[in-house]
C-alpha cells in the first residue's frame, strides 16, 4: 500500500534526500517561469531503502502550487549521473481559459 499521504506538507528536504537541491531548483524554476521541468534523479525509497532512478515531472497549477508526477523507470541504471536539471521546458500559455503546453 502507498504511503504518498503521509509526505504531503513535507519539506523537500525531507523527502528528496541527496536530490533536494535539484528538486528545489527545478520546483523554483517551474513556479517561477509557469513553466513544466522534467529531470531524472537517483532516489533512495525511504521505507524500503530501495534505490531507484526516477523522472520528475512538475506542473505549475497556480503562482505558488505545482503538481510533481514521478515514474519509476527501472530500466534505467542507479547511479548514472543525472541529467542537470531541467530536461526540457514548456511553457504554458492561456488558450480560452485554458492552458496549452508549447515546447520550448
Amino acid at each position: 500500500m502507498s504511503r504518498i499521504a503521509t509526505l504531503v506538507g513535507r519539506r523537500t528536504d525531507e523527502v528528496m534526500g541527496s536530490s533536494a537541491a535539484a528538486a528545489r531548483a527545478a520546483l523554483a524554476r517551474c513556479l517561477d517561469q509557469s513553466t513544466v521541468v522534467t529531470f531524472e534523479t537517483d532516489f533512495v525509497y525511504p521505507s524500503t531503502q530501495t534505490p531507484r532512478r526516477l523522472v520528475l515531472t512538475i506542473v505549475p497549477v497556480s503562482a505558488d502550487t505545482a503538481v510533481v508526477h514521478t515514474v519509476d523507470v527501472p530500466d534505467r541504471r542507479f547511479e548514472r549521473p543525472p541529467r542537470t536539471a531541467p530536461v526540457r521546458g514548456i511553457d504554458l500559455m492561456s488558450v480560452s481559459g485554458g492552458a496549452v503546453p508549447t515546447a520550448t
